[in-house]
C-alpha cells in the first residue's frame, strides 16, 4: 500500500530543518561552522593582505570583526538562497509518498526516490516528520498537511513499520 501526503513547504519548515539537522547530526553542525570559519580566515587573510603592515592592533581588531559581521551577512545569504532555490524547487508543493519499496517526493520541478535502505533515521517532533537520508539531506513532512492527527500517527506509524522491517529491527 501506499502512503502520501501533499506538503506545501514554506521558509518556516525549511529553517526547521535546517536546525534540526544541527541538533541531530553533529557533524552537520560542524560542517556549518567550519564554512563559517573558513569564511572569517578567508577575509581576515584578504583584508590583512591588502593593507598595509604597520596598521596598529586597533585596526587589526575592528578589520576582524568587520570580517565576522560580513561572513556572518554571506553566511545568512547562502542560507536564504538554499531556502529559496531559484524561486521555486525547494519551497514548493511535493507529494511525499512511501510504500513497501521506499519514499518518494515529487514536485512540478523534480521527483526524488530514496529506497528504505537509504533512510538512516525516521523521527516525529511536534510540528515535522523527518525521513532522514545522511547528514544534508532529509524529507520534511509538516503535520499540518494531514487532515486529522489520526491519520499522520497512521502515516507515521506505518513509515516506521516499513523502516524497522528494511532495517531488521523488532
Amino acid at each position: 500500500m501506499t502512503y502520501t501526503v501533499n506538503a506545501t513547504l514554506t521558509r518556516e519548515d525549511f529553517t526547521a530543518l535546517v536546525v534540526r539537522f544541527s541538533r541531530v547530526y553533529k557533524k552537520a553542525r560542524y560542517f556549518h561552522w567550519f564554512r563559517l570559519l573558513i569564511s572569517i580566515v578567508a577575509y581576515i587573510y584578504l583584508v590583512s593582505f591588502v593593507a598595509c603592515t604597520d596598521m596598529e592592533i586597533f585596526l587589526y581588531f575592528v578589520v576582524f570583526f568587520l570580517s565576522i559581521i560580513i561572513s556572518l551577512i554571506v553566511y545568512k545569504r547562502q542560507i536564504y538562497k538554499l531556502s529559496v532555490a531559484d524561486g521555486q524547487y525547494i519551497l514548493s508543493e511535493h507529494d511525499i509518498s512511501f510504500n513497501e519499496k521506499g519514499v518518494t517526493s515529487a514536485s512540478t520541478y523534480s521527483s526524488f526516490f530514496v529506497a528504505w535502505e537509504g533512510i538512516t533515521k525516521i523521527e516525529q517532533t511536534q510540528k515535522y516528520f523527518y525521513f532522514f537520508i545522511d547528514i544534508m539531506h532529509a524529507f520534511c513532512v509538516p503535520l499540518r498537511c494531514f487532515k486529522t492527527p489520526d491519520s499522520a500517527k497512521e502515516f507515521y506509524e506505518e513509515a516506521q513499520k516499513y523502516w524497522a522491517k528494511t532495517h531488521k529491527i523488532a
